[in-house]
Formats: structure tokens, C-alpha cells, sequence
């Protein structure tokens, strides 16, 4: 009986032992793992981000593009309106010509609003693909960064044993 005590008694201490000792380790990998899953859910998040970004980036393209549009149009206007003018002269109707030429300086006021409008959305439009880029290098680096530890925590877990 004496034997059996003893030996009950030591191997409860070395499984206690061994069981704390590994309680620790087995603890650090529980925490890597959440870690890696905060960071998935981050990366997801960016994801995200970047695709709203995106939309966002197209749809100011879009309005640059209209933009474009209503500028050829109202220049095609003032050159219609110049060449009113320069027939007006021709013909010797100076009232004629005198409205054609300030119908066309007030198309040409329209137009360099347009541009300078137009100017600024590209601008924007430029700082915004920046930004997303820059949005995208980080969700890379973030990416990498996640890779590299799960690699770590793999390794950590296979020298559990």
C-alpha cells in the first residue's frame, strides 16, 4: 500500500509539474493565436477600406470625365460664337460681331472656371489614389508582418512536444 501511495504520489508530481510547465507555453500560443486573429480581422478591415477607396476613386474618374466633356462642349461654343464674330466683321455688322464677341468672352469666363475646377478634381483625384495607395503598401506590409507570425507561432507550437 505504502509502494502504491508513493508511486500514485510521484507521478501526480511529475504530471502536475509537467503540466505546469508546458501551461505557459501552451498559454503563449493561445495568445499568438488571438493576436493572429486580431490581425486578420485588421487586414480584413483594410480590405475593405481599399475596395471603398476604389469606388470612391472611380467615381470621381467618372465626374473628371464629365467634367472633360462639358469643357469640349462649351469650347466648341465659344469657337462657334468666335466664328460668328469673324463672319459678323466680314459681312460689316459690327452690332452682330460686338455680341458674338461678348457672347464668346462670356463663354470663355465659363471655361476657365471649368478648368480650374476640372484642375482641383484631378488634384483630388490624384491624392486619392495616393492615399489608397499608401493603404494598400501598409495592408501588404501588415500581411507580411502576419505571415511571419504565424510561422513563429507554428514553430513555437511544434516545440511544444
Amino acid at each position: 500500500m505504502k509502494t502504491s501511495s508513493l508511486l500514485v504520489a510521484t507521478l501526480l508530481s511529475v504530471l502536475g509539474t509537467s503540466a505546469f510547465a508546458q501551461s505557459p507555453a501552451v498559454a503563449q500560443v493561445k495568445q499568438d493565436n488571438a493576436a493572429i486573429r486580431q490581425e486578420t480581422r485588421e487586414i480584413r478591415a483594410d480590405n475593405h477600406a481599399i475596395r471603398q477607396d476604389t469606388v470612391a476613386v472611380l467615381h470621381q474618374k467618372q465626374d473628371v470625365r464629365k467634367d472633360r466633356q462639358v469643357l469640349q462642349a462649351d469650347r466648341h461654343a465659344r469657337n462657334v460664337d468666335q466664328h460668328r464674330e469673324n463672319v459678323a466683321l466680314s459681312r460689316g455688322d459690327l452690332a452682330g460681331a460686338q455680341r458674338a464677341n461678348s457672347a464668346r468672352l462670356q463663354d470663355q469666363r465659363a471655361i476657365n472656371s471649368q478648368k480650374r475646377d476640372l484642375h482641383q478634381d484631378r488634384r483630388a483625384l490624384s491624392h486619392a489614389r495616393h492615399v489608397r495607395h499608401d493603404a494598400v503598401v501598409a495592408r501588404n506590409e501588415d500581411r507580411h508582418e502576419r505571415h511571419v507570425d504565424v510561422i513563429n507561432r507554428n514553430v513555437a507550437a511544434s516545440n511544444l512536444r
